[in-house]
């Protein structure tokens, strides 16, 4: 964490992969944490709270209430069953 921002993150798939840099750190407070959670929602649809938590290291606690935060602004939707589904940008 250099200069205070989360560690990138490098994400294989089928022929190659690709890095996910993050331009604001976790401790920016809230807004910048949910505008960050908002950004890798967009680029990463469908991941569940855990996916999240694991993938961007915030807890999972943290990221659960950003996700309120989102989900009352209407800005995010969770689509499928409770088990397997995740949550997509509006």
């Amino acid at each position: 964490m250099k200069h205070g921002l989360a560690e990138p993150v490098f994400e294989e798939f089928q022929h190659g992969f690709h890095v996910v840099i993050y331009k604001e750190s976790a401790s920016e407070g809230v807004n910048g944490g949910v505008n960050g959670l908002l950004a890798h929602i967009q680029s990463h649809p469908g991941q569940r709270a855990s996916e999240i938590s694991a993938v961007i290291n915030i807890p999972l606690r943290t990221i659960e209430r950003w996700l309120k935060d989102l989900r009352e602004t209407g800005d995010i939707e969770f689509r499928g069953a409770s088990k397997t589904g995740g949550y997509f940008a509006k």
